[in-house]
C-alpha cells in the first residue's frame, strides 16, 4: 500500500478545519468567558482561521496531485509552505484564542507569509509548465 504524505496532511487539515469550525460555532462561547463584543472578535478570528485552513487543505490536494516528468522545486516548496502556513497561521490563532497567550498570535503573520509564498509557487508553476 502506498502512502502519500501530502494527501494525508490535506485530509487532516480539511477534517480538522471542519471540526474546529463546528467547535467555534457551537462550543467556543461556552469555553471562553468573554463579553459579547470580545466574543464577536474572537469568533471572527476563529472563522478566518478555519476558512483559511480549509482553503489551503484544498490547495494542498491540488499541489499533491500535480505531476510532471521532471521534479518541480516550486511544487515541493508550495506544499511545504502550505503546511507551515496552516500550522503557524491557523494554529497560532487557535492556540492564542484557547489559551489567551498572545505570543502565539505573533506567529500568525509568518504563517500568512508562508501561505502567500505557496500561491507564488503556484504562479511560478504556470510559467514553468507552459501549455502542456
Amino acid at each position: 500500500m502506498k502512502f502519500n504524505l501530502w494527501f494525508f496532511l490535506a485530509g487532516i487539515f480539511g477534517l480538522s478545519a471542519l471540526i474546529f469550525d463546528a467547535f467555534g460555532s457551537h462550543a467556543l462561547s461556552s469555553w471562553l468567558a468573554l463579553s459579547p463584543e470580545d466574543m464577536s472578535l474572537v469568533k471572527q478570528s476563529w472563522q478566518t482561521a478555519t476558512k483559511y485552513q480549509l482553503v489551503h487543505a484544498l490547495l494542498l490536494v491540488f499541489f499533491a496531485g500535480m505531476t510532471f516528468e521532471k521534479k518541480q522545486w516550486n511544487l515541493t516548496w508550495g506544499k511545504i509552505f502550505i503546511v507551515l502556513g496552516v500550522i503557524l497561521f491557523c494554529g497560532g490563532i487557535y492556540v492564542k484564542i484557547l489559551t489567551g497567550m498572545t505570543c502565539f498570535g505573533q506567529i500568525a503573520p509568518y504563517g500568512g507569509g508562508c501561505l502567500m509564498l505557496a500561491w507564488v509557487c503556484l504562479i511560478v508553476t504556470a510559467f514553468r509548465t507552459g501549455n502542456r
